[in-house]
């Protein structure tokens, strides 16, 4: 256990009790080991027992002798097994083979080649005990590796301690005196040697591999401004002399590339107890920011809410009778009203207007009494238990959807407008034959609206197409406007019941089925002097939790309650989860509820829901960013039928090529820049064999596009075909056609055609022509000027204001980089974001950014070169890397991001901030070839040290051509590794550069 002392879980009872008092005999027990107590632990084993060791991918011979003798008696009646996993066996392969002069696979045949069983073990023996010496050997250097970085380390630490010592009487003299301290910087630079920072950042990228010399090279460069003496600077020279000779004699290159990871898991080790004393620290922080969470939660809680003196009067139980459940639903019998006659008191108006909800959906008087939406505020309970009710079987009936206006108008189009999308979406699955629809097409164009289908459908479609000809799109409107897709019962009904109902209801539930004394009064329990009320079987009913109600799990039910009708169950799903003012609907969930409320106003559905969700204890948030925001923004389900059919569409054609979403998103990013174009999106489709208008990707980008961009991110295309993927078979229809999932193709190349951009910045460039089809010759390329301007425009994305950081400093973006209306055939692009110093904006001719011109095109229509040349040559980056953020700022903390080009032919000229822990879109910024650059001569210019924010020291640097922002992380003195470029030339032809 925790306290190091060996402990036996009984099986019989589950019971823990100390070894010593268990009375197990030794044959009796399972002992088990793990690793840290295979060293100092002594259990007596019986004397015939047989032990079962594992190895580890990093196990050394000392950690296999301590576990093998456990078994005190080895050699003596014991024995020890090795249990070897074939990774472990290719590693123990390949040592072997090394120490032998020869490969792994040579090595590997000639143990397999072994006919004597015997033989063959005491050879895998062999070359375990080689693998776990070598491991040894491993270990060891790792060890001295890090005791030489510890000792480099120590040589500056003990120069930065005797500077602190001598410098104690100036930092307690005048102010006079301090000011005149010119080694202000060199003593906050040795102070900040003996932080120890916290970081917990997890980065998004692996770091890039640097050899352990230039690494302690690199510090040792960055405290050179420390070692003042000259046996300070003989004793670092000594012991990387020491290092580079380690790393020149290493026979196996993996000693060397394995240091840095075996440095940082021996440190570990080393400060464990320190660590252990951070982490109980930092969950103390981490408590008390939860705290400060909450409070700031309940305090926008009740800033949103409006102050309402809430009354607990006339909470009266309404009692009824058992026997009632078999009479049709009223007031007076049951206490039950329709749910569109639900409204509540707001003080103005005496009442919110009710939403025409389905008449089949009813709310309990004990619930939510009628009543009080005429007198007071009242705080509105959740609904936690729904009754799917049936008074009587025998007048149970289908119920025609042409009998009921809601219903009606959700089985017919009944507007010119709906039923044009409605035959949008017919022919889109048509896909031009002739407007026809195989029947299993028919099936996806009613499971696009989300509709039931099922045996019955099938038997529709062969009445109405016995030669299975096809269906056309007057047929498919008759099959609408039947009750074989929106199919409801009269006579079934769905009632949000208190729980105090729910459990007496239950409770007689059971007593029936004993043929016990039911209560007559359901909530006052008179059943001392009650008659005996037994339901007959033509009454049953079902209870459901609330959050499992359209799964098809019940809490229990009469025994003849039979099944759901699943149309009506989750309509009455997403109602109830509406009135609960739940915003965490499925899509299917969303069709439903607004199915269920076209008849209704938009204005007044988002009235009602923001008036119920006010006397509720429910998070705030925006409801137009939640999923709920489909309900309100469209009027009608016809009006999301085209988007729902190309999603169907797509993800049938996208699992018919075997592809996940991941997989299809790569296809589509011909750019790799990490996000879709509506061009790229509407190129996808027509490769999928989706067909669609530019209007319709259109309208299909703006739903899925969470940051309105314009552009779909790999998050948005993933959370939009998710759940149609999960919820496809393993044999889906296309164009008829019913098979297996063939397997992805991993390089597809997807012809791309251009349409109008959402949000498009280059709006002078003219899209007459398909940008991938533009033969960029050596004369246009020569007519592409490319120069460094001058830029005063900026708008701000971080500051230090108001934080501990040592001295000041802004971070800005370059913004209307958009030329004149007479430069049509010029653009302007980012490169980086840029850094200067105190909390005012960059003046004049500080910061530069790219400008690139068509010279042999016309100022006022554009060019129709430029798009091309962007893309060609300054592409967007293709994701980005975390290199540093701030750890201790809770509000606008600096994030910064490093660009990765495409391709290793481009180069980034800085890099990015965000004050978001998400990655900024990749269209921000673009990269530059490598041939226009080179590393830059100039040293850069410190701007900003967070070393006395906290975590990760991280220092701000401007430099280049363009005076970018760079970021290092580390006590970076007054120097930095970082690579930043020079433009060749200030000005200049692309074709000069080719």
């Amino acid at each position: 256990d925790e306290n190091d002392e060996p402990k036996v879980l009984v099986r019989k009872g589950m019971h823990v009790l100390k070894l010593s008092r268990c009375g197990l005999h030794p044959t009796s027990r399972f002992t088990f080991y793990d690793q840290v107590h295979t060293t100092g632990m002594d259990i007596p084993q019986a004397i015939h027992a047989r032990a079962a060791q594992t190895l580890g991918k990093d196990m050394t011979f000392r950690d296999y002798a301590q576990g093998a003798y456990r078994m005190r008696g080895v050699g003596n009646g014991q024995q020890v097994e090795l249990l070897i996993v074939p990774e472990i066996l290719h590693l123990i392969m390949g040592e072997a083979g090394l120490a032998k002069g020869e490969s792994r696979n040579k090595h590997q045949s000639s143990f397999q080649s072994i006919s004597d069983p015997e033989a063959k073990t005491q050879q895998l023996l062999k070359d375990t005990m080689t693998w776990l010496l070598v491991n040894s050997c491993r270990s060891e250097g790792s060890q001295h590796t890090l005791l030489l970085q510890q000792s480099l380390s120590n040589v500056w630490r003990k120069q930065a301690y005797k500077i602190l010592v001598s410098t104690v009487p100036a930092l307690s003299a005048s102010g006079e005196s301090r000011t005149a301290l010119h080694e202000e910087s060199v003593v906050r630079r040795a102070t900040n040697l003996f932080r120890e920072p916290v970081d917990n950042t997890v980065l998004n990228a692996p770091p890039s591999y640097v050899p352990l010399f230039q690494q302690l090279s690199q510090e040792a460069d960055r405290h050179s401004d420390l070692l003042r003496s000259d046996d300070s600077k003989a004793m670092v020279a000594q012991l990387l002399k020491v290092v580079s000779d380690k790393s020149a004699h290493t026979a196996d290159p993996r000693l060397v590339d394995s240091e840095s990871s075996g440095m940082l898991l021996d440190a570990e080790q080393v400060q464990e107890d320190e660590d252990e004393q951070e982490q109980e620290q930092e969950q103390e922080q981490e408590q008390e920011q939860e705290q400060e969470q909450e409070e700031e939660a309940d305090g926008d809680e009740k800033a949103h809410f409006s102050k309402k003196e809430y009354s607990r009067e006339d909470e009266t139980i309404h009692a009824w009778s058992y026997a009632n459940l078999a009479k049709p639903p009223s007031v007076s019998a049951q206490g039950f009203y329709h749910a569109s006659e639900f409204r509540i008191f707001n003080g103005l108006t005496a009442a919110v207007e009710p939403l025409p909800f389905p008449e089949f959906c009813l709310i309990s008087d004990n619930h939510f009494p009628k009543r009080w939406s005429l007198a007071t505020h009242r705080r509105l309970k959740n609904i936690i238990v729904v009754m799917e009710w049936i008074p009587s079987r025998a007048r149970l009936e289908r119920h025609l959807p042409m009998s009921n206006p809601s219903a009606r108008a959700t089985a017919a189009p009944s507007h010119v407008g709906h039923e044009e999308s409605l035959h949008e979406a017919f022919m889109l699955f048509s896909n031009g034959k002739s407007g026809l629809l195989t029947h299993s097409e028919v099936a996806d164009v009613v499971r696009a609206m989300d509709m039931e289908t099922g045996m019955e459908i099938e038997e529709v479609l062969m009445n109405l197409d016995k030669n299975k000809v096809g269906i056309d799109f007057q047929t498919f409107k008759q099959i609408l406007q039947g009750d074989t897709v929106y199919r409801t019962q009269h006579g079934r009904y769905f009632v949000a019941v208190s729980l105090l109902e729910a459990e007496t209801l239950r409770a007689n539930m059971h007593l029936q089925r004993s043929n016990l004394v039911a209560s007559t009064s359901l909530l006052t329990g008179s059943a001392a002097s009650a008659p005996e009320i037994l339901l007959s079987d033509d009454t049953s009913f079902a209870l459901h939790a609330m959050d499992r109600l359209g799964t098809g799990y019940t809490l229990d039910a009469t025994e003849k309650f039979g099944t759901s009708v699943a149309f009506m169950t989750s309509s009455a799903e997403s109602i109830f989860r509406f009135v609960d003012s739940q915003t965490n609907l499925s899509t299917r969930q969303l069709h439903a509820l607004l199915r269920a409320l076209q008849d209704s106003p938009r204005a007044k559905r988002s009235e009602f829901y923001e008036e119920v969700r006010s006397c509720r204890r429910r998070p705030v948030q925006p409801v137009m960013k939640t999923p709920l925001r489909v309900v309100f923004e469209n009027h009608h389900i016809y009006e999301v039928l085209m988007f729902r059919a190309l999603l169907v569409r797509a993800s049938a054609q996208m699992l018919a090529r075997g592809l996940q979403a991941h997989d299809a998103f790569r296809a589509m990013d011909v750019t790799h820049a990490g996000a879709l174009t509506c061009s790229q999106l509407y190129s996808g489709f027509i490769w999928l064999g989706v067909s669609a208008a530019a209007s319709q990707i259109h309208d299909f980008v703006r739903r899925i596009d969470t940051t309105q961009d314009g552009l779909v991110t790999l998050t948005d295309f993933y959370n939009t075909f998710r759940e149609e993927l999960e919820d496809a078979p393993e044999s889906l229809s296309v164009n008829g056609a019913i098979g297996p999932r063939p397997a992805p193709n991993a390089h597809p190349d997807i012809p791309q055609k251009s349409i109008q951009e959402l949000h498009e910045n280059l709006t002078h460039v003219s899209p007459r022509k398909d940008p991938s089809k533009v033969d960029l010759t050596p004369g246009i390329l020569a007519k592409m000027r490319v120069k460094v301007v001058s830029w005063s425009q900026f708008k701000g994305v971080w500051t230090s204001k108001g934080m501990r950081g040592s001295t000041e400093a802004s971070v800005f973006a370059p913004k209307d980089l958009s030329p004149g209306m007479l430069k049509h055939h010029t653009t302007r692009v980012c490169v980086a974001h840029y850094v200067s110093a105190g909390f005012l904006k960059p003046s004049d001719d500080q910061f530069y950014v790219l400008e690139i011109a068509d010279k042999a095109a016309s100022r006022i229509s554009g060019s129709d070169f430029l798009r091309p040349v962007l893309d060609r040559f300054l592409p967007h980056p293709a994701r980005f890397q975390l290199v540093w953020n701030q750890q201790d700022v809770k509000k606008d903390a600096l994030h910064v991001w490093k660009p990765v080009p495409v391709s290793m032919e481009f180069v980034a000229l800085g890099m990015v901030a965000t004050i978001s822990p998400e990655p900024p879109s990749v269209m921000i910024m673009r990269c530059v070839p490598k041939q226009w650059v080179t590393p830059s001569s100039n040293a850069l210019r410190k701007v900003w040290e967070s070393s006395a924010v906290g975590g990760r020291i991280g220092n701000l640097w401007t430099g280049g051509s363009l005076q970018t922002m760079v970021m290092s992380v580390g006590n970076s003195g007054g120097s930095t590794s970082e690579t930043t470029y020079d433009l060749k030339s200030k000005k200049f032809c692309i074709q000069d550069l080719v």
